[in-house]
């Protein structure tokens, strides 16, 4: 039987703890399918990339992605009140993939808190809490120091992408100081 390990996520921008979950996938699994959330946003403060430039991050950071079994989906959020639509929608998505046959894969769902786990207790076969707050690292820090024109973000971003961040990152929402 073949594992199937998802992760959902903005990835707003990719960061180091991004990284260290996806590389925990893709050892402990076949196929590793990272859900990019949020896809119809962009250009906003908490969606300030597209989901295009997201991808790009990606590949960057994981050059030989499609040898090793990743696979990069944009996600819409679908306002989703009850766990059975979200579930049904993501399992719309893998069945679009042809990747797999659902009822011959054990599927890993990797979490940050057990509050994200709740959505996919019923739908995955297993769950993985990775602690979201155990390195300390977080996306709208990242974003507040692009933000703010400090240099900090670039401790907990994949050096491989420094120039890809720093160049997306919105011009109009990057604070001027004026001396």
């Amino acid at each position: 039987m073949s594992s199937l390990g998802v992760i959902v996520g903005r990835m707003q921008p990719l960061h180091l703890g991004h990284i260290e979950v996806i590389e925990k996938a893709l050892i402990e699994n076949d196929i590793v399918v990272v859900f990019l959330g949020s896809a119809q946003f962009s250009r906003t403060h908490i969606n300030p990339f597209t989901v295009q430039e997201r991808i790009s991050f990606l590949k960057t950071a994981f050059p030989n992605s499609k040898e090793r079994g990743l696979k990069l989906v944009p996600i819409n959020d679908i306002q989703a009140i009850i766990r059975k639509d979200w579930q049904d929608y993501l399992s719309g998505k893998l069945l679009a993939l042809n990747i797999v046959n659902t009822n011959d894969i054990t599927i890993k769902y990797y979490a940050g808190s057990n509050e994200d786990a709740i959505w996919y207790t019923d739908w995955a076969n297993e769950i993985e809490i990775v602690d979201r707050y155990k390195n300390k690292i977080t996306a709208t820090d990242i974003r507040n120091s692009l933000i703010l024109g400090t240099n900090t973000w670039k401790e907990k971003v994949p050096k491989e992408i420094h120039n890809l961040v720093s160049n997306s990152f919105p011009d109009e929402f990057r604070t001027r100081i004026d001396c």
